[in-house]
């Protein structure tokens, strides 16, 4: 079975939905900031980064609960994230802080967020 890599789109918006800048995923995956501009710059798969390098980034991703979806007859790419604990982030509308917009305030596991590209 052939292995099925990461896409461009994948890498950017998994990273957007960490909220991390190219310096901060580059500082924790040891994946340089020109290798995931180089990535990310793409819709499909690069072609200018080697396949090993995309492995470790899927990997990297796949470690912190995000799920790749790849292209079939009915969908295009796309990603699920579970997320294994509660992500200090922005504050929300309300303003008590904490967490993305309505988790403010409760201790509870959020939902698996998703997305199609």
């Amino acid at each position: 079975m052939a292995t099925i890599h990461l896409s461009g789109c994948q890498a950017r918006a998994a990273r957007a939905m960490l909220m991390w800048s190219v310096r901060e995923l580059a500082k924790r995956s040891g994946v340089s900031e020109s290798s995931i501009r180089r990535i990310e710059s793409e819709f499909g798969v690069p072609q200018k980064v080697s396949l090993d390098l995309l492995v470790r980034l899927r990997e990297f991703y796949e470690v912190r609960g995000f799920r790749f979806i790849f292209d079939d007859d009915e969908h295009g790419p796309g990603l699920q994230w579970k997320r294994k604990e509660r992500r200090r982030g922005p504050p929300d509308r309300r303003g008590s802080g904490g967490g993305p917009v309505g988790t403010a305030g409760r201790g509870d596991e959020l939902p698996p967020a998703g997305l199609w590209l």
